[in-house]
């Protein structure tokens, strides 16, 4: 290799080094980030089906309390919103949601007795 090429390779390791460097923590930021959004995801389902759980199991006397407190003492215990409860018959349709700016999440869930 000439001398005029070495030259010119001269710092491009140290440029590498740099960029990976910058590069590395960026990616397990954005990668933490994102492993806690789907745990909060996940905590929210889990949420909406014991709410609706619990309204169901109001409407059909399994639970004292009336239908759609329950389900928003569940929310509220787990720093969510309740946004809409609506019993039909003995079947609950729930839907909560947190929000944790930029992002929003939410989840919905129905509960009832088996069909037969």
């Amino acid at each position: 290799m000439s001398d005029e090429a070495r030259a010119l390779d001269r710092g491009s390791l140290s440029a590498g080094v740099a960029i990976s460097l910058a590069t590395v923590p960026t990616l397990l930021a954005f990668t933490s980030l994102a492993i806690q959004l789907a745990f909060w995801q996940q905590q929210t389902q889990l949420v909406a089906d014991a709410a609706a759980l619990s309204a169901s199991e109001t409407a059909r006397g399994l639970i004292s309390g009336f239908s759609c407190e329950n389900p928003e003492q569940i929310a509220t215990r787990f720093d969510l919103e309740l946004d809409r409860c609506r019993i039909v018959g003995f079947s609950a349709f729930v839907e909560v949601s947190k929000s944790l700016p930029p992002f929003r999440l939410s989840a919905q869930a129905t509960a009832g007795p088996p069909k037969e």
